[in-house]
């Protein structure tokens, strides 16, 4: 079943006798796939920010409860981060609050290119994103958030007035072990985690804290 030329299911037609599906048939199941899609769509809008394309935090909480369940029946481990750009007020500054927007877009479209597809990121704040690692115990986890803060650092990012460079921090903490078992409930491991970020802060920014 495709809409618009977009693959989005597939329907199963049964028959006992074989023939071929009349026009009205057709258009029938061609409707069908067009209030599908409409509905993907709408559930798409509704749990993703608009500006950067991230997921949003309705969604971060519904794919943390899903990931702890998951953790516990296939006994493996999965990360969470927080995530923001430095001195953000100052590029809003200098380039003004496109060129902002412009510096949310770039970070958000920089971790969806370094990172793993089954990553997930989400913008809760202003300048401030959560990011889920499936399958990356806290180890691994600090591991590729490093590579995505060095590709930030190493980037030339493209704004109204230019190209421009941004730096990046955060915290990461092992929210669920090897074994599946949980470290804690989401509203704390952000906490835990907002400590590791305030602590990147204090360090010098652009830095990955890895919180026990």
């Amino acid at each position: 079943m495709s809409a618009e030329g977009v693959r989005i299911g597939t329907v199963c037609v049964l028959d006992r006798t074989p023939r071929s599906l009349l026009p009205g048939q057709r258009q029938i199941l061609k409707d069908l796939a067009a209030i599908a899609a409409h509905e993907l769509e709408l559930r798409r809008i509704a749990s993703t920010d608009s500006l950067t394309g991230a997921w949003n935090r309705r969604m971060l909480e519904i794919v943390a409860t899903n990931e702890f369940h998951r953790a516990r029946r296939v006994k493996r481990p999965f990360s969470i981060a927080v995530l923001d750009i430095d001195h953000f007020k100052g590029v809003n500054d200098r380039f003004g609050h496109e060129a902002g927007n412009d510096a949310l877009f770039g970070f958000a479209s920089t971790f969806r290119s370094v990172m793993r597809k089954e990553d997930w990121l989400f913008r809760i704040g202003g300048e401030e994103f959560a990011a889920i690692l499936i399958g990356a115990d806290g180890m691994a986890a600090a591991e590729a958030l490093e590579r995505f803060r060095r590709e930030v650092a190493d980037r030339d990012f493209a704004v109204s007035e230019g190209l421009f460079r941004m730096t990046a921090s955060g915290a990461v903490i092992e929210a669920a072990d090897l074994e599946g078992t949980p470290a804690g409930s989401l509203p704390g491991l952000l906490e835990k985690a907002d400590r590791g970020l305030y602590q990147a802060k204090r360090e010098g920014r652009n830095r990955i804290i890895r919180v026990a």
